[in-house]
């Protein structure tokens, strides 16, 4: 008999269209909830949250972000699932760390660039040691902030950013900053409206590629972390 899971795509997306088109598909009857759009209820009550990413940054916060940190830090307190993607990455290592745990990037990132991963996790199970995604951030987790250091495991690494992944210690709590879930065309959308030098853009395009079989991987990663987290097999 199937069982339904409460899957809360928490969609930070500033426009209209939204991100969570990047993450329902690989949920099944996941609800969306959009702060900057619609407010933000006392409690995100589900098995599992992914929160997406966002034009807007940590560090400038829209008047909504204090109150989706709040939240999340009582879902993460409760044991709840949790994956985080770019900007949501950021909002988790807030929300576990304290604010100090995310600064502006010395070295920010545009395009598309080689990954390495650190250690095995069951998130990057059947994920390749060295793996190219698309990037796009000018915040990162600051990899020397005492408390991330004391209670976070970093998964991944890029040559410019020190946290492409960590894990909450062992609870099934995860950020990612790379976006294997964003579709080509959005990427390119970014690479050609962010480029600040001439021609920037267009030498950044030339490795464009598509990574649907690397955000496949990770979210069926994240889904059965939930299913044996609920059916009582899990770190809480």
């Amino acid at each position: 008999m199937k069982t339904s899971r409460r899957w809360l795509v928490v969609d930070c997306y500033l426009d209209e269209a939204g991100g969570a088109r990047n993450a329902v598909p690989h949920l099944e009857d996941a609800t969306v909830l959009r702060p900057a759009h619609e407010g933000l209820p006392d409690r995100l009550e589900a098995d599992a949250l992914v929160i997406t990413g966002s034009a807007a940054s940590v560090l400038d916060p829209p008047d909504w972000l204090p109150g989706l940190e709040r939240c999340v830090a009582e879902a993460a307190a409760r044991g709840t699932a949790i994956l985080g993607l770019c900007f949501g990455h950021q909002v988790l290592a807030r929300a576990v760390f304290g604010l100090g745990a995310v600064r502006r990037s010395p070295t920010p990132e545009l395009g598309w660039c080689h990954i390495d991963r650190c250690g095995e996790d069951p998130l990057f199970e059947g994920v390749d040691e060295c793996f190219r995604c698309f990037v796009s951030h000018g915040d990162e987790v600051d990899p020397d902030c005492e408390a991330f250091t004391d209670g976070a495991r970093i998964l991944a690494r890029s040559r410019d950013c020190a946290v492409q992944a960590f894990r909450v210690g062992a609870r099934r709590q995860w950020g990612v900053q790379f976006h294997a879930e964003m579709g080509l065309d959005e990427s390119r959308e970014l690479v050609e409206s962010r480029s600040p030098e001439p021609g920037r853009a267009e030498v950044l395009l030339r490795n464009a590629a598509a990574t649907p079989e690397l955000a496949a991987r990770l979210f069926a990663n994240f889904r059965r972390s939930v299913e044996v987290g609920v059916s009582g097999a899990g770190e809480r």
